[in-house]
């Protein structure tokens, strides 16, 4: 059975690629900053509300974004997190799905994270005679300033949860080979402070002193 699921959640055929990115595009070019995704949490709750799936919630942990599916067969219950903000940066494409918010780009993937989470949930909906346990998706708010997590999960988006899975788009990796490890990977947001002491110099060149006498 774990097989016959496999096999039914891998067939991306080209309806499933048009639609995934449909909604991409759609999410991309309307971006929003951390903890003002209101449009984003419309756009996935109206999504989520179409499909078959149950305990559609949002405003968890402020702009976030829960749903489940449950399966026919016994096991674990999963969550699978996509985050949703983007970032304070301008958008120069001229892409007909450029970002309509002036000052704002899914510049980070989270376009791309929410799309994917979207279609597993559809994906899964259908094959809930195949599917153990249930799977619990959670959209996360601001993530980008390390302030989504902790309010879901004082939310409870936890609760009961056995695995967890993230994501990440990479450029860096081709398409279609996929990059795990063991263990929690890019799982931590850290500030820290830099101070440079150097010598005067020229602003077009700062490395060399100046030679102006």
């Amino acid at each position: 059975m774990a097989t016959d699921l496999f096999e039914a959640l891998t067939q991306v055929d080209a309806r499933v690629e048009k639609r995934l990115i449909e909604i991409r595009r759609e999410l991309h070019a309307r971006p929003e900053l951390s903890l003002l995704e209101r449009t984003t949490a419309d756009y996935l709750a109206d999504y989520l509300d179409r499909l078959p799936v149950e305990n559609l919630r949002v405003n968890v942990g402020g702009t976030g974004v829960v749903a489940e599916v449950r399966g026919k067969l016994p096991g674990r219950s999963v969550l699978v997190r996509a985050d949703m903000d983007g970032l304070p940066l301008t958008e120069t494409t001229d892409l007909p799905f450029r970002s309509k918010n002036a000052g704002v780009m899914h510049a980070c993937g989270h376009d791309v994270h929410m799309a994917i989470a979207l279609e597993l949930a559809d994906s899964l909906a259908v094959n809930q005679h195949r599917v153990p346990g249930m799977v619990r998706f959670a959209f996360q708010p601001a993530e980008e300033r390390a302030a989504g997590a902790k309010p879901m999960i004082d939310d409870g988006v936890l609760e009961g949860i056995d695995r967890v899975i993230g994501l990440h788009v990479w450029a860096g990796l081709p398409t279609g080979l996929v990059s795990i490890r063991s263990g929690p990977m890019m799982a931590s947001a850290d500030w820290f402070a830099l101070t440079v002491r150097g010598k005067g110099g020229h602003g077009r060149c700062p490395t060399s002193r100046s030679t102006r006498s």
